[in-house]
């Protein structure tokens, strides 16, 4: 997975980078975009002063990255665990859940990758090619440069989004959630890592952050990203409680 540095930017080479062609490829470009992701996302949402950011160039475009050391780590740890589940295929979303200080949940962003094309264990073992559905080769360096152009639209999105989602409170925090596919058993010692929880609202005492809830009052659309065999959709989830918030 990516390395970070000081700064909290990634460290990639060349070899990693170069093309989809193998299922891990395309595990390690898509964590890379859910680490620029979450750092700006959290930029846009103020849960930190922006004072602790610097910007970086991810995309061909300028991010914000945070330079704590403390949420640099959290933020790498949270996407290594993630990423040792992507490889099993068996995600079905992540949520980047915006929590009140009360704990409340006020703002899920979803990335949902339930539409992914199914993996053996084999292939992902193997990094075996990924070939398409009757496709003769594996994805190109081209289909790379194409998901890159998307998550850089994805990244704007989400910048402008900041204005229609309004403000939240201070000392608002966040969390990471996983999704597992409904034939998936939870991760190996997952209470280690992650905190199991119901697909529902979150309590003032859970401090467990959800994927999806039925207490969803507004859904923004970001993005659908098709490139190959996979579609990858990301919205925002903004729940009744919010709406209720006097900020």
């Amino acid at each position: 997975m990516s390395l970070q540095q000081e700064d909290g930017s990634s460290t990639f080479t060349r070899k990693e980078k170069e093309s989809l062609a193998t299922f891990e490829n395309f595990t390690y470009t898509l964590c890379h975009f859910l680490e620029v992701a979450i750092h700006q996302i959290i930029y846009n949402r103020g849960i930190y002063p922006k004072e602790l950011f610097h910007v970086t160039n991810n995309y061909n475009i300028g991010t914000h990255t945070c330079r704590h050391p403390q949420v640099i780590k959290w933020i790498r740890d949270a996407i290594m665990a993630l990423s040792e589940e992507l490889l099993k295929n068996c995600v079905r979303r992540v949520a980047l859940v915006i929590l009140s200080p009360n704990d409340i949940s006020l703002e899920r962003f979803i990335f949902d990758m339930s539409r992914f094309p199914l993996t053996s264990d084999i292939d992902v073992k193997y990094n075996a090619p990924m070939l398409q559905p009757g496709a003769e080769v594996p994805p190109s360096r081209q289909a790379l440069a194409n998901l890159e152009r998307e998550f850089q639209t994805c990244l704007v999105k989400l910048k402008y989004s900041n204005i229609s989602l309004g403000k939240i409170p201070e000392d608002s925090t966040f969390g990471l959630a996983i999704e597992l596919n409904d034939d998936q058993a939870a991760p190996n010692n997952y209470t280690d890592t992650w905190m199991p929880c119901e697909r529902q609202p979150v309590s003032n005492n859970s401090k467990k952050p959800v994927v999806s809830a039925p207490d969803c009052e507004k859904i923004t659309g970001i993005r659908t990203i098709r490139e190959g065999a996979f579609t990858f959709n990301i919205w925002i989830e903004e729940s009744k409680a919010k709406s209720k918030l006097v900020v």
